[in-house]
């Protein structure tokens, strides 16, 4: 198909784009993107004047007709994968009804196509709803129906110039028959019937080449579709194949890609890879049916049988041409007039019952010979009422044998052509069963493999879901480490788009369309995270978190998987205590230290906690370096000195500590002053210097007794910028100090389960 015939035939298609700035002109448009982004503005005034807003913005950006671009070339990629291309058979044809017939069957297209795309347009259309409900937009089911109307109307214009270019053959065909009709007739008029005779002899040795090509492909057709239907299998079959391939047997099963590219690609996008495989799988088979149905050696042997048939009646008419010639009588003289049929003579040489003739003379030539061999071909869709004139016979099969001779010399060219099994529908019934639901898990990227042709079919994982941080979902500054099937109700996730944390069984109610928990059997289960466990620990995880560094500019850090339940993986948390215990500190140090203990008794009965001291006045010493808890021992290492207030030696020795313990999940600064002090400039730069994974770690509570302090208001607003969590509570008396540390402590954000 040329792209001159597209732009005249087809609907044209404009590559359009939905690009959003900020704009002087429009800033309600920035208002409502800010309620989409924070739900900072009104949401009243959202609910009400975005829709029409959105309608406008995407009428000006051109977006409806992107959708509907979108949606062509979706159809046009399906067609030009099944279009049939033009064999040779077709294009040398001489029977223009037989090649009316053969294009006939090349616009018929199968329903496996039509279900295809249809299929393929919906997981689209479905896709931007999903995008759009960020927007709070969602796509009415009249506007889905007429986008599927169009669908089917692009649809039909392909149908149209298949058509179309089908008639368009037709004629030329025509007009290049034409020809061979006026040389026909000419021949007849000029009464040049020796010629005429060749010309036939020609004709028929190629119509008869072109019938056993012909019956070659109609004879092997059912073993290629019993090759076809070996290979059928389900998606859910063949996931289950390639996790046995790829994943256990570490098979390379994409010969052009590199091994862990192979692996990499199949976890992180596998609806696309499983497409790709599909293609090379269903060439493979292509391939091996050209080889075992070579069409060479079959062709060679039809046409040699029949030209030794041919020559056998040629060696008759020779002899009988030679006895003539002592006993005219007995042959010519008489029947100089007469003819041979040409039906009585195609039938003889291929071994087929002829009608039985009266004239001697006939008899004589179409003798009852063993050594003719039967060679069934459907030659009656072809065979005409013309004649052959009797002296001219022995012409007709020179010229019929002489062509047959080189047709047999030409037939070592040929190769299998798949495409003329016309089993087209069968191959796409094949990948589109293979291929399944073209859905992912929108939680772990996970193909869909459950049976998408059912009416009531619900999105499904049967295999087992894989780790969410292959779907290069962070938990912080590290891949989340949990299957779907894995992740406890209660557990937290944080929604990239909104920045607002949902619980996993809201998530779940969100995507009612998906099931999240297919494997029911406690053994199948242990074997999808073992299989996960070996692939994200054998240096998949390790390349996953190099790439991510890459290309978000900051490190992820790299967690081996263990065999634990989500309740037994409990985050690790490293407490930080910044006390002052300057001069105005001593009447209440022995209150601040039954609050210290106090705190170390809640943070004892949590899982992976450690707990580092510092304590400053116009220095600062480090008494606890992230050490377990051994709390009578260590309380007594917490001792009062007495001096001045100075904030940057305790920032300094503070952002050594998280420097050297960096491997904790979280990391809790409490930090208590009565005094006032400078704003410690090069010591809060240096935080600002660390990487954003140990920012992201970071939470940080100041409480002070002072009502007012400039140089704690700039260290908050540092702290909210760069950190996770920031807070400054003024006007705390020593006395409530275990009131605040005891919330911060047992804040649900540090023992929530993340996933």
């Amino acid at each position: 198909m040329k792209d001159a015939d597209k732009t005249q035939y087809f609907i044209l298609k404009e590559h359009v784009s939905i690009i959003y700035k900020q704009s002087q002109e429009k800033p309600h448009y920035q208002y409502f993107f800010n309620y989409i982004i924070s739900q900072k503005t009104d949401q009243k005034d959202f609910q009400n004047e975005f829709p029409s807003m959105f309608n406008q913005i995407m009428t000006e950006n051109q977006g409806w007709k992107k959708i509907c671009s979108n949606i062509y070339d979706i159809i046009q990629k399906q067609f030009q994968e099944t279009q049939s291309n033009q064999s040779t058979l077709q294009q040398k044809s001489s029977n223009v009804f037989q090649i009316i017939s053969m294009d006939e069957n090349v616009t018929q297209y199968n329903r496996q196509l039509f279900q295809g795309i249809i299929k393929k347009v919906e997981n689209q259309l479905e896709q931007i709803n999903k995008e759009l409900a960020f927007y709070g937009i969602e796509f009415s089911q009249l506007f889905i129906r007429k986008l599927q109307f169009y669908s089917f109307f692009i649809i039909w214009r392909f149908i149209c110039y298949d058509k179309y270019q089908m008639y368009k053959k037709e004629q030329q065909i025509f007009l290049d028959n034409k020809a061979i009709v006026q040389n026909k007739y000419e021949n007849a008029i000029l009464r040049n019937q020796k010629k005429e005779s060749q010309n036939q002899g020609e004709q028929q040795a190629k119509i008869i080449y072109k019938l056993c090509i012909m019956q070659f492909y109609k004879e092997k057709k059912n073993n290629v579709s019993e090759l076809i239907n070996q290979n059928k299998k389900t998606s859910f079959q063949l996931i289950k194949e390639l996790d046995q391939q790829l994943l256990i047997r570490k098979e390379n099963i994409i010969k052009v890609e590199h091994f862990e590219t192979s692996i990499i690609g199949y976890l992180i996008d596998q609806r696309e890879f499983i497409q790709k495989y599909i293609e090379q799988l269903v060439s493979n088979l292509q391939n091996d049916i050209k080889i075992q149905l070579d069409i060479q050696p079959y062709i060679q042997d039809s046409l040699t049988l029949i030209k030794n048939n041919a020559k056998i009646i040629f060696d008759r008419c020779k002899i009988l041409l030679n006895s003539q010639i002592q006993q005219p009588s007995d042959f010519i003289y008489g029947y100089e007039n007469h003819n041979i049929s040409l039906k009585q003579t195609l039938k003889y040489i291929l071994g087929q019952k002829a009608e039985k003739v009266e004239i001697n003379l006939h008899k004589q030539i179409f003798l009852d010979d063993e050594s003719i061999k039967i060679f069934n071909l459907p030659i009656e869709q072809i065979l005409q009422t013309d004649t052959i004139p009797l002296q001219f016979f022995d012409t007709f099969l020179e010229e019929f044998i002489k062509q047959l001779s080189i047709l047999i010399e030409e037939s070592k060219k040929l190769e299998t052509q798949v495409d003329e099994f016309q089993l087209k529908g069968q191959f796409e019934e094949l990948k589109n069963t293979m291929n399944g639901c073209d859905q992912s898990c929108p939680t772990c990227n996970r193909k869909c493999d459950s049976e998408f042709y059912y009416a009531d079919h619900k999105h499904k994982c049967t295999n087992g879901h894989q780790l969410r941080g292959l779907k290069k979902i962070l938990i912080r500054n590290s891949p989340s480490l949990f299957t779907c099937e894995e992740i406890v109700d209660d557990a937290e996730i944080q929604i990239v788009e909104t920045c607002k944390i949902k619980t996993w069984r809201e998530i779940k109610a969100y995507y009612k369309n998906w099931s999240f928990m297919d494997i029911l059997k406690t053994e199948e289960l242990q074997q999808n995270k073992q299989k996960m466990i070996e692939i994200w620990n054998g240096g998949i995880g390790q390349q996953m978190c190099q790439k991510l560094s890459q290309d978000l500019k900051y490190e992820i850090r790299y967690q081996q998987k263990h065999d634990l339940p989500m309740q037994q993986q409990h985050s690790s948390t490293h407490f930080i205590f910044i006390l002052d215990d300057s001069g105005s500190m001593e009447k209440n140090w022995k209150c601040v230290i039954n609050c210290v203990e106090s705190q170390f008794q809640q943070i004892s009965r949590k899982r992976n906690a450690r707990v580092s001291v510092v304590i400053f006045n116009n220095t600062a010493r480090v008494v606890l370096k992230c050490e377990e808890l051994r709390i009578e021992e260590q309380l007594k290492l917490i001792t009062y000195q007495n001096g001045g207030t100075k904030y940057g030696p305790a920032f300094q020795k503070t952002l050594e500590l998280i420097k050297e313990n960096t491997e904790y999940d979280n990391t809790v600064i409490l930090f208590y002053t009565d005094g006032l002090a400078e704003y410690p400039t090069k010591e809060i730069e240096q935080f600002g210097k660390i990487s954003k994974r140990m920012k992201d770690t970071i939470s940080f509570l100041a409480c002070s007794l002072p009502t007012k302090s400039p140089s704690l208001e700039q260290i908050l607003t540092f702290c909210k910028k760069e950190f996770t969590y920031s807070e400054w509570r003024d006007k705390i008396e020593p006395s409530n100090l275990n009131k605040n540390w005891t919330e911060m402590i047992s804040q649900a954000h540090l023992d929530k389960y993340k996933a």
